[in-house]
């Protein structure tokens, strides 16, 4: 591989997580503030819950896949679905005069 393309990999795979570190630590503050207004507004708690289920999904993915009496995967999708649900939702009340 040229060293060209290595260094744009770098770039990609340091260089933007990096920024966005950066960028969360430089305005904290303003972030949480922020955070905490969203979650007074109905759209915010819609936000917050599916936050919460897909972080809970992430944690017991391994025994959501194997539940008996369902397909494999089936749980686990499924809310990973209604957590999608609840993001498209919260973005979309947030839209909404």
């Amino acid at each position: 591989m040229a060293p060209h393309w290595r260094a744009l990999a770098v770039l990609v795979v340091v260089g933007v997580p990096a920024a966005i570190g950066i960028f969360v630590i430089a305005r904290f503050r303003a972030l949480w503030r922020e955070g905490w207004a969203a979650i007074a507004q109905p759209w915010g708690r819609v936000l917050a819950a599916s936050v919460a289920l897909s972080v809970v999904i992430e944690i017991f993915e391994k025994p959501l896949g194997h539940v008996p009496g369902l397909p494999q995967f089936f749980l686990e999708e499924l809310f990973e679905l209604v957590a999608a649900i609840g993001f498209i939702v919260a973005a979309a009340a947030r839209r909404a005069p």
